[in-house]
């Protein structure tokens, strides 16, 4: 770990304490959207039986959503122009796979699962490169785990829902509950950082 320096903004400050300099956002945002991917997959684990059109939907809204927070990220001063860019269009690609699945869902389901699944392939692929610009153990198997449920996703995206639905309830769930965890640990480390 590296120490902070005089006139680094406090994010940096916080990210090298609490090691989350792998998801470059401040601690609002990373809590935001692990919020948002713990609501998604409540109600998918909620709904096993639903169609995979639903299914999908729901999934869509929620890589939207994601999207724009991650933009909003990739805006952050304590990230730099590498990752920024990476941020960027990992959000703009999950903005429009999200609205198209969300708007327009096609004539067959499997068209959706495909495009969720390049989607969450595509989002692992980054989540590595970030991870080689900032080495990290979470990291990887972040971006191992999302890559992996991707390229199963294209490999078959025709099975039954009720499996899919759990299993992407449950990956939601985990994303989500750990980028609250990593938000909240910011945040204590924050709040310590400023009585000190």
């Amino acid at each position: 770990m590296s120490h902070p320096q005089h006139g680094d903004s406090p994010d940096i400050i916080i990210g090298e304490v609490v090691g989350t300099r792998t998801f470059p956002l401040p601690w609002g945002l990373l809590a935001a959207r692990g919020a948002v991917g713990v609501v998604a997959g409540v109600l998918l684990l909620a709904w096993p039986r639903a169609s995979i059109s639903v299914v999908l939907v729901l999934v869509g809204l929620w890589t939207a959503v994601d999207g724009v927070l991650t933009i909003a990220g990739a805006r952050h001063e304590g990230s730099g122009r590498g990752e920024r860019a990476v941020l960027a269009l990992g959000g703009l690609l999950a903005v429009v796979i999200g609205a198209i699945a969300v708007v327009r869902p096609f004539e067959t389901a499997a068209a959706l699962a495909w495009m969720l699944g390049a989607w969450l392939l595509v989002l692992g692929l980054l989540q590595l490169v970030l991870t080689a610009l900032r080495p990290s153990l979470l990291g990887l198997l972040t971006a191992a785990a999302v890559a992996a449920a991707g390229f199963l996703l294209i490999l078959d995206p025709g099975r039954a829902t009720t499996g899919l639905t759990m299993l992407i309830g449950l990956a939601l769930v985990a994303w989500g509950a750990l980028f609250v965890v990593v938000g909240l640990l910011a945040r204590r480390a924050s709040v310590s950082l400023l009585e000190t």
